[in-house]
This record gives C-alpha cells, structure tokens and sequence, in this order.
C-alpha cells in the first residue's frame, strides 16, 4: 500500500532508501526505522530532515531518533508534498 502512494506521488526515485515499515518489521514512532533509513550514510541524525503528515509517528518518531522533521499538511509545516522543493530552497537575499 506504501509503494503504491509512493508510486503516485512520483517520489519513489526522488528518495534514498525509502523504508517502508511493512518490509522491515518495524513501525513508527520506533526509533529504529529511522536509524535504518540512514543506516548507509555518513551523516548524523541532526543534520537528516525526515517529512511526513503524522505528528507522533513521524515527526515525534524522527525527533526521537535524533532528526529534524518537517509536517506537510500542517500550518506548522508545508500544505503540501508538492511545496518541499521551494520550502528546501535556500533564502535568496539580493
């Protein structure tokens, strides 16, 4: 069910890895899926910017996993998936 709104998204090749907690056995908020997700990079958690709509799987998760996190659909957030290219863009000052 998650690669298929993943599919339709048309962010599945836009993201690396994509977990999904089905696969792997385990669900958020556990910090362990986040861990997973980066396991394969050389970055700390601080500097990972996890985005999602669920405010205690997702963001309550990755912040406990150490990592920023950014809620779309959400005042507090971005509206929409469609808007994190711009909000990800740096301020341009002239």
């Amino acid at each position: 069910m998650q690669r298929a709104k993943i599919a339709s998204l048309g962010v599945g090749t836009s993201f690396d890895p994509i977990v999904v907690s089905e696969e792997v056995g385990l669900r958020k908020p556990d910090r362990r899926i986040f861990e997973r997700a980066i396991s394969g990079w050389s970055v700390a958690p601080a500097s990972v910017l996890f985005v999602g709509d669920d405010p205690i799987a997702d963001i309550e998760g990755a912040h406990g996993a150490g990592m920023q996190a950014l809620r779309v659909g959400h005042e507090d957030g971005i509206a929409s998936i469609e808007q994190l290219e711009n909000w990800l863009e740096p301020v341009k000052t002239e």
